[in-house]
C-alpha cells in the first residue's frame, strides 16, 4: 500500500468514484466539498488517497487546513458537516490514513486535527444515548417514495396535506440547472433564519461553489406560496446517502406548515433517486430537533468526534468546570441577543466574514 497526497488541481475522477461506492460515505467525501472550501473560503486542502499494488484506491480521507478568528490553525475532516471520517477498505488503512495525515500536519506545527467520525449508519440498533448527547438521526428509505408516504403515521400524513391545503407548492432545481434567483430565493430564506438563531451566515459564494461542484450530485427544494418563496432546502448525495446540511423555512408563514412540505420534497426526490438512506443531520439527544427528525422515522447513529494527534474526545470537556459552563452560556445568550436585533444586510455582511473561521 502506499499513500498519495492529491493536489488541488488533480484528477478526482477516482476520488469521487471511490466514495460514490462506498456503503459508509457522505457526499461531503466527494472532492467538491473541499473545493467549495478552496475556492469560496481560500484554506488549503490536502486529499490523501490510499492506493493498492495495482494502483486502485482502497482508502481517502479528506483535511481542510483552516484557521480560527485567532488564526491559528487546525486540521479538520470536515468543516461545516457532521462527517468527514477517512473512508477504507479495511480498518487498518484507515488508521494508516489517520497517522499519515496527522504527521504531515504536526510538520507545520499544526497541533489539532478535528477527526469527524460517527458510527455505521447501517448499524442502526444502538440505543444507549444520554440527553444532549451530538447524534445524526438517519433515515432508511424504502423503494419508493408512495411506501414512504404509507409509512408515515397519520398525524404526519395530515400535516404534509394540511400544507398542500393551505395552498403551497414545491418545486426541485438540480444543481446544475440552478439560477441566480434559485439561488437568491435559497440564501434570503438561509440568512433570515441564521439571523433568528442569532448565527452567521455562509458567504453566498459558499452555496454558489457548493452547487457548482455537486452539480450533478445536488439539488435545491423551494416551497412557494404563489411566487413568494416560504421554504427553502439544499440536498446532496451519494448513491447511497443523502445529505441536507441546510434547510429554512420563513417564520411568517410557518401557521402554513412549510416545512413538512419541504422535508417530504427531498425525501420523496431522494427516494425517487433510489438513494437508500437519508441523513437528517446533527441533532442534540431528546432536544426539539431530534424530536422533529423522530417523527419521521429516523433512528440516531452516534457522532464520534475527536482530535487525531492528541486523541482527545471533542464531545467531552472534562478540563471545564460548571462555572465556565454557566458563564459560556450567558455570554452566547447575549451575543444571540444583540445578533438577532441587527439588520439582515449588517448579519449577511458579518456573517460572511465571520462564518469560514467557525468549523461547526
Amino acid at each position: 500500500m502506499k499513500i498519495l497526497q492529491m493536489k488541488n488541481t488533480d484528477d478526482f475522477v477516482q476520488w469521487d468514484k471511490y466514495v460514490n461506492g462506498h456503503p459508509e460515505s457522505s457526499a461531503y467525501h466527494f472532492s467538491a466539498w473541499g473545493q467549495a472550501v478552496v475556492e469560496a473560503y481560500g484554506f488549503d486542502m490536502m486529499y490523501f488517497m490510499a492506493l493498492n499494488e495495482q494502483s486502485k484506491a482502497i482508502g481517502v480521507l479528506p483535511v481542510v487546513i483552516m484557521r480560527s478568528i485567532t488564526l491559528k490553525k487546525k486540521g479538520c475532516s470536515l468543516p461545516y458537516c457532521d462527517l468527514g471520517y477517512a473512508l477504507t477498505d479495511t480498518s487498518d488503512i484507515e488508521d494508516s490514513l489517520k497517522n499519515y495525515a496527522a504527521e504531515r500536519l504536526k510538520q507545520q506545527s499544526i497541533t489539532r486535527f478535528e477527526y469527524r467520525d460517527t458510527v455505521s449508519p447501517h448499524n442502526l440498533e444502538v440505543s444507549q444515548y444520554t440527553p444532549g448527547q451530538k447524534i445524526r438521526m438517519v433515515l432508511k428509505l424504502p423503494e419508493n417514495s408512495d411506501a414512504l408516504m404509507a409509512s408515515f403515521k397519520s398525524k404526519l400524513r395530515s400535516q404534509i396535506k394540511k400544507a398542500e391545503k393551505n395552498g403551497l407548492t414545491y418545486e426541485v432545481i438540480n444543481a446544475e440547472d440552478a439560477g441566480a434567483d434559485n439561488i437568491d430565493a435559497f440564501y434570503h430564506i438561509i440568512s433570515e433564519n441564521m439571523r433568528l438563531l442569532g448565527s452567521p451566515v455562509h458567504s453566498k459564494k459558499w452555496y454558489e461553489k457548493i452547487l457548482f461542484h455537486y452539480h450533478k450530485k445536488g439539488f435545491i427544494s423551494l416551497v412557494m406560496l404563489d411566487d413568494t418563496p416560504v421554504g427553502a432546502a439544499l440536498v446532496m448525495y451519494t448513491q447511497n446517502t443523502a445529505v441536507i446540511p441546510w434547510a429554512s423555512t420563513r417564520t411568517e408563514y410557518n401557521r402554513l406548515a412549510p416545512n413538512m412540505l419541504l422535508y417530504w420534497s427531498v425525501l420523496k426526490e431522494a427516494c425517487d433517486k433510489k438513494i437508500k438512506y437519508f441523513d437528517f443531520g446533527r441533532s442534540s439527544y431528546g432536544e426539539g430537533t431530534y424530536k422533529f427528525k423522530k417523527q419521521w422515522g429516523t433512528e440516531p447513529v452516534a457522532l464520534k468526534w475527536s482530535d487525531a494527534i492528541t486523541e482527545a474526545d471533542e464531545n467531552q470537556d472534562s478540563s471545564t468546570t460548571d462555572k465556565q459552563h454557566k458563564y459560556a452560556a450567558k455570554l452566547k445568550t447575549t451575543v444571540v441577543s444583540i445578533w438577532r436585533s441587527l439588520p439582515l444586510t449588517v448579519t449577511i455582511a458579518l456573517g460572511s466574514q465571520l462564518r469560514k473561521y467557525i468549523s461547526l
